[in-house]
């Protein structure tokens, strides 16, 4: 062979190789391509599902988490119409809801409370799923930091932003807002919290869009542009404008059921996070990672030109799927089940199922149908989270190999070729047979027409565990939390879990818990040579108990010392002793690689963040509009209305007897008369009555608790009897009076005295005795009986608490003045007016209206009303609240329940009758180890309506039983305790006595005069008259008639989050009664109502228009630093902390200022460059002093703050330029975006 020969044969290897090399490198371009990706973690929050294994059973069991839309959402009374083209209505009223969307743990995520209070709550729920899913994909979350991890989340809706911007008029957007709720936010929140430096992105293609998260994620990890991807999407339905619009478009199901498949006539939406941990499936073998799934391949496409913009498209879904079958290299027959979009439309259902069996039915054999489900039938349509919610269902399908069952499939839809297609609907869970592995596919088709298909198999069998040789941290069991609260729930968690997995390898356990959590501040270890000595360890741990082998700590941040020590030289009380003290500990060299144990995930603690009450509430009304107050003015006394001419007097008197002096004077001026005991029966009454002349008028007055000298009574017993007893005498009086003929003129006035709460100076040791109030009830059933019997009903008066020789001529008067309702006090005449409510800031308590650190009690707690109260606290910040019911917690109340419990609040339900004083002694004696009890919340009440004529003293008892014995046993038992509030709901029927109420009205007239009692004795009180509010409390229980009565007199229901509004507004009033109701006072006091109601509107005071309350301008920073600097110089270190706790709970919005930990990092409490600037400005403004940004952030602590200003106080400095002050009070500052 020549030289040439050779040379051309060395090109040709040459090239032979080249070629070779680039057909590798094409052939293993094609395999990364379509490399599977393995699912190696998940977690989610459906409705009715707090997690995967919730999530299951749910599926497994078939069950409907559809509900009808919470009262937390909003007010369905207020939006709720069966009639789709009522504008700005919904005829929908269901949905699948999360337990809780408000709770947040946001000091586990470095988030304060304000800032918490201005984020979309989609990404709270986000960052907690998102922990979770990684936690149980076995990585320790603060492992991924500087890591190429991507994040892809499926977004669409911004409901919180709605909400917020609907508050903005009572309070400016917070600098959070931006942060708070861009929905690029959502996916960027994630990145900066775990230090992620892969691609991060929100996805919206509506209802596809957490799908086509899924497919862009694993298209990164195919291209290498990331190691790991968190994909998923998320949804939360918070505002009722959306679903408003959509049934204005006629897209919901009237019928509140995705009936997918079947006789569907729209959807309803869903809510819910669902979050995937992805991986190439090469890595996670390497990684020992759980595989619970693979990805095969996937599709995204559009539908493009269509026969309308929202509606489905066969032809597109048919490519897209046999694209995701081609980059899966998967033969359409081999799919056995099929996730399908289904949304349940009757135009989309045909369309999809046809352009599926188009593609999977081919070739198909009859006896192998494709079965087609869908989650939606379970949960709702979760919209943009709708597609990842039905991979987590496939996925968790593989595991169990088991098919769900689609629910509300009875009627198939007619459009659908049932007979003619190789599909199958699973109406019943069943086993997943075939052969192996088994694959499924998902869909999900957006709105817009972008759709995305997913092909998923089973996961390989793992490998059998490779023994490897037992190390000292196989006996060490490592738990830590943020909290000590957070540690103690682990604990229990754990000890739970491995109960029910008692055979779960020793070493599989410690290996997760030390290599596979984060290693947060408060720390535990346990040590122990088996499962069953860990769980007592763990149960000591929960107890708060101490022991051999059981270690305790809490870490601020590391101190790695003896780093040279190897593992081998520890033994398991040095692992456990360093880890909870925050040495070093070689952790990989004490743990060969193993396979992660599917542990607890970490209890967030959560507390309520939400748009603040006064905003939330109020959108587009001022609270002044319904909120009034009673007040007296005094009466001018003319020629009396009626002639002196002569008249019987029939004095009906109790124990007290009659006014002083009246027996004389009327015979004085000639006029005849009768006295007699009022405690008698009807029969009696009757004699009486007719022993009277009939040529004469008839002029009688009940007198009751003249003579005002009865003792406070121990027991409520005694109260109910005297007001029972005032209360059916006049019953039994108007009874027969109102048989007397017309032409007698007989006319009946109830006289008390000292009855009314007029006239009691606060703290006055002279306060109203229960005698008197026992006849407060009076005035609430008269004004009834004033509405039922207008001509024999001539009024009520009041007399003076203190007897005046004079009185007896001032009641005559008084009754010949001819007006409805009078009071005499210091000799002169008042009448009753209605007046708006002015909020006087002099008046204003200081204390806040709920707090975090106090227990609350609400009496009807378990009622409606009670239920709404208890959720306004949580909401408000309450923590610990006793829920007394007569009936206890039922199955209509423990849903609600869960919810409050889900608020992160203690909620205590006990049996027990308000009304029973020994029952509610025992309440509050089982509450005394809790928080004090700063908070009283009286609702208990029973409507038992009948007219006057009709009332006996069986249905008069049923009504005071709640209302008097339970608020007096209340008073009884708290008057001796720190209360902040006393709050008992009245009715405004007190005050317009509605006809068929009058036992109702004098119980509530009871409760406004027990206001004034305790407000005059120097205790809290707050009696509230409210109007009937939407759906709920006692108006709930009146018939269409009632209802529509009130509105012809001018009352209005009142919305639920207006009344709540208002009653957080007039708890600091320092007033002991207000009245809370929709009411047009024009239409209530037109001539056609009775004469006392018309008497109220001649004296009505209407106030102009209210602006908001006048801006204070912040404390001079003069004066602030001259207070600081005064005093004694050695405790100026104190005086400079405890001011910049509270400036920086300010700041933060923390409800305890004290609760901070001075030697806390800031930025562990959520301080950032926006916050770092307004505390720079606040401390420039009241102190004169300049702190560089750059020294606020980046670690600092309280103290740190303190001794630099008290540096710089020493050192003269003053800020060169005091920030400008916004006209809310609060400092200005720049945000730069």
């Amino acid at each position: 062979m020549t030289v040439a020969d050779l040379d051309s044969a060395r090109r040709v290897a040459q090239a032979l190789d080249a070629a070779t090399a680039s057909l590798e490198l094409v052939e293993r371009g094609e395999r990364e391509r379509r490399e599977p990706i393995a699912v190696v973690g998940l977690s989610c929050r459906l409705p009715q599902a707090g997690s995967p294994e919730e999530f299951w059973r749910l599926l497994e069991a078939g069950a409907d988490a559809v509900t009808e839309i919470p009262a937390d959402r909003w007010d369905l009374s207020q939006y709720y119409d069966p009639d789709p083209a009522s504008p700005g209505k919904m005829y929908c009223r269901h949905g699948g809801f999360l337990d809780d969307v408000r709770g947040f743990d946001a000091p586990f995520f470095r988030i304060s409370p304000r800032e918490a209070a201005s984020m979309d709550p989609q990404q709270r729920i986000l960052l907690e799923v998102a922990w979770e899913a990684l936690e149980r994909a076995g990585v320790n979350p603060r492992s991924l930091t500087g890591s190429p991890t991507s994040v892809h989340i499926g977004v669409t809706t911004r409901d919180y932003t709605e909400l917020l911007l609907a508050a903005a008029d009572e309070s400016p957007l917070d600098t959070y807002y931006a942060t708070g709720n861009a929905p690029n936010a959502l996916a960027g929140r994630l990145s900066y919290f775990l230090g992620l430096q892969g691609p991060s992105m929100v996805v919206d293609t509506a209802c596809s869009s957490s799908l086509v998260a899924v497919h862009l994620a694993c298209q990164g990890l195919r291209t290498r542009e990331s190691n790991l991807a968190i994909a998923g999407g998320v949804n939360l339905i918070l505002s009722p404008q959306l679903q408003a619009a959509i049934c204005r478009a006629n897209m919901l199901s009237a019928a509140g059921r995705c009936r997918t498949f079947a006789d569907a006539d729209g959807y309803v939406r869903g809510e819910g996070c669902g979050i995937l941990v992805l991986k190439r499936l090469a890595d996670a073998r390497r990684d020992h990672d759980p595989v619970l799934a693979l990805i095969r391949g996937s599709a995204v496409n559009q539908d493009g030109a269509s026969a309308g913009f929202t509606v489905p498209h066969g032809p597109s879904q048919q490519a897209l799927i046999r694209r995701a079958l081609e980059a899966a290299k998967v033969d359409p027959r081999d799919v056995s089940y099929l996730e399908a979009h289904g949304t349940g439309t009757p135009l989309g259902d045909p369309i999809e199922v046809n352009a599926a069996l188009a593609v999977y039915g081919q070739g198909r054999s009859p006896e192998r149908p494709l079965l087609m489900g869908s989650v939606k039938t379970n949960i709702g349509h979760l919209e943009a989270a709708a597609g990842v919610a039905g991979l987590i269902k496939v996925v968790l399908a593989l595991q169990a190999r088991t098919i769900p069952a689609h629910l509300h499939f009875s009627r198939p839809n007619p459009n659908i070729a049932w007979a003619d297609l190789p599909v199958e609907i699973p109406t019943r869970t069943t086993p997943w047979g075939g052969e192996q592995p088994r694959i499924a596919a998902v869909s999900s088709f957006g709105a817009s027409g972008t759709n995305a298909h997913c092909i998923v198999e089973e996961p390989p069998r793992p490998a059998p565990a490779v023994d490897v040789e037992a190390a000292a941290g196989d006996r060490v069991l490592v738990l830590s939390a943020d909290t000590p609260q957070a540690l103690r729930e682990l604990a229990q968690a754990y000890d739970g879990f491995l109960r029910d997995h008692p055979a779960l390898p020793l070493a599989d356990l410690c290996y997760t818990a030390a290599m596979c959590r984060a290693h947060l501040h408060c720390r535990c270890a346990v040590t122990g040579a088996s499962i069953a000595s860990l769980r007592q360890q763990l149960a000591t741990v929960v107890e708060g108990g101490t022991g051999t082998g059981i270690f305790r700590g809490q870490v601020r941040g590391a101190a790695p010392i003896d780093a040279e020590k190897g593992g081998a030289e520890l033994n398991h009380a040095d692992i456990a002793r360093r880890f909870v003290e925050g040495l070093f500990v070689p952790w990989k060299d004490l743990y060969p690689r193993r396979r992660p144990a599917a542990l607890p995930t970490y209890p967030f603690q959560h507390r309520p963040y939400w748009v603040p009450l006064r905003q939330r509430h109020l959108p587009s009304s001022d609270a002044g509009n319904i909120l009034f107050r009673c007040a007296w003015d005094r009466v001018e006394t003319p020629q009396p209305m009626s002639n002196d001419g002569p008249c019987h007097w029939l004095l009906l008197v109790d124990q007290g007897g009659p006014p002083v002096g009246m027996a004389q004077v009327l015979e004085e001026r000639g006029q005849s008369f009768a006295l007699t005991d009022h405690a008698c029966n009807r029969d009696s009454v009757r004699q009486i009555l007719r022993q009277a002349p009939d040529d004469l008028p008839l002029r009688i007055l009940y007198c009751s608790g003249l003579d005002g000298t009865s003792a406070e009574p121990a027991e409520a017993e005694t109260l109910m009897r005297d007001t029972l007893d005032a209360c059916l005498g006049l019953v039994h009086l108007v009874q027969q009076v109102s048989e007397i003929p017309a032409s007698q003129d007989a006319r009946v006035w109830v006289v008390t005295r000292g009855a009314h709460p007029i006239g009691w100076p606060e703290g006055s040791s002279k306060n109203p005795s229960a005698g008197q109030l026992a006849c407060s009830g009076l005035w609430g059933l008269g004004r009834t009986i004033a509405t039922e019997h207008p001509s024999s009903f001539g009024g009520l008066i009041d007399l003076a608490p203190e007897v005046d020789d004079d009185e007896a001529e001032d009641l005559i008067l008084m009754v010949r003045l001819g007006r409805n309702q009078l009071i005499l006090r210091g000799g002169e005449m008042l009448a009753p007016t209605i007046q708006p409510y002015v909020r006087d800031a002099a008046r204003q308590y200081q204390t806040p209206a709920v707090r975090a650190d106090a227990t609350y009690l609400v009496t009807g707690g378990l009622g409606a009303l009670g239920l709404l109260v208890a959720r306004w606290l949580v909401d408000s910040g309450a923590r610990h609240i006793v829920l007394v019911s007569r009936r206890g917690e039922t199955s209509a109340s423990e849903t609600e329940l869960v919810q409050l419990r889900a608020g992160g609040a203690r909620i205590w339900a006990p049996r027990a009758d308000a009304a029973n004083l020994g029952q509610l002694d025992s309440v509050l004696g089982n509450i005394r180890e809790w928080p004090p009890l700063r908070g009283v919340f009286h609702l208990a009440g029973v409507v038992d309506d009948r007219v006057v004529a009709r009332l006996d003293g069986e249905s008069i008892e049923r009504a005071l039983q709640p209302k008097v014995a339970g608020a007096w046993n209340l008073h009884l038992l708290t008057r001796d305790l720190a209360l902040d509030h006393f709050v008992v709901f009245s009715s405004l029927a007190s005050l317009v006595g509605p006809a068929g109420q009058g036992n109702y009205a004098a119980a509530n007239a009871f409760l406004d005069a027990l206001a004034h009692h305790r407000h005059a004795a120097g205790l809290p009180a707050l009696c509230l008259n409210w109007g009937p509010w939407s759906g709920t409390g006692m108006a709930e229980s009146l018939g269409a008639e009632h209802l529509d009565r009130l509105k012809r007199a001018g009352v209005r229901p009142l919305p639920a989050h207006d009344a709540f509004a208002a009653m957080e507004q007039v708890m600091r009033s320092g007033l002991p009664q207000v009245v809370v109701a929709g009411v047009n006072w024009e239409e209530m006091f037109h001539e056609e109502r009775p004469p006392f109601l018309r008497e109220w509107a001649s004296h009505l005071a209407m106030a102009p228009s209210r602006r908001g309350a006048a801006y204070s301008p912040p404390t001079p920073v003069s004066s602030v630093r001259e207070r600081i600097l005064a005093g004694d110089s050695g405790a100026l270190a104190t005086r400079l902390t405890e001011f910049v706790t509270d400036l920086i709970a300010e700041i933060f919005h923390v409800d305890m200022p004290r609760s901070l930990d001075v030697n806390q990092p800031l930025d562990e409490y959520g301080m950032d460059s926006l916050t770092a600037t307004e505390l720079k400005n606040r401390v420039a403004s009241r102190l004169a002093v300049d702190l560089p940004v750059s020294r606020v952030i980046g670690g600092v602590t309280i103290s740190g703050l303190v001794q630099m200003i008290q540096q710089r106080l020493a050192d003269g400095d003053v800020a060169a330029e005091i920030p400008p002050v916004g006209e809310d009070g609060s400092e200005t500052m720049e945000m730069v975006i």
